[in-house]
């Protein structure tokens, strides 16, 4: 009874005295909203993300192994990088330019309707 677990979409909370205080703990998982790819080689994925900013990521790595598993490249979060908008948008490249991002963001007042 004195323990409580409460997931949500940041991660998960747990308290340990009854509720009466939280210890936060975020997870590294996000809800996507819309996926786009652009024509480079390897292809870019691009992305919003709910509470987030909108983002890009390469498709695959040459990088290290994944897991310690040998031929399985892995993708590091710090490959991935912030193009702007925001929550359940839309991050869209240009076709005659993959390095310009379009990228809205949806909502009402200075968070809503922006395209960058």
């Amino acid at each position: 009874a004195n323990r409580s677990i409460v997931s949500h979409d940041g991660g998960v909370s747990i308290s340990h005295d009854r509720t009466k205080s939280w210890n936060r703990i975020a997870l590294p998982s996000a809800q996507l909203y819309h996926v786009t790819v652009d024509n480079n080689i390897p292809y870019n994925v691009l992305t919003n993300r709910q509470d987030g900013p909108s983002m890009r990521g390469p498709s695959r790595s040459g990088g290290s192994s994944f897991f310690g598993q040998s031929g399985i490249p892995s993708i590091s979060t710090g490959m991935w990088h912030e193009v702007g908008g925001g929550e359940s948008g839309f991050a869209t490249p240009d076709p005659k330019d993959p390095d310009v991002i379009w990228s809205t963001a949806s909502g009402t007042g200075a968070v809503g309707g922006v395209v960058v």
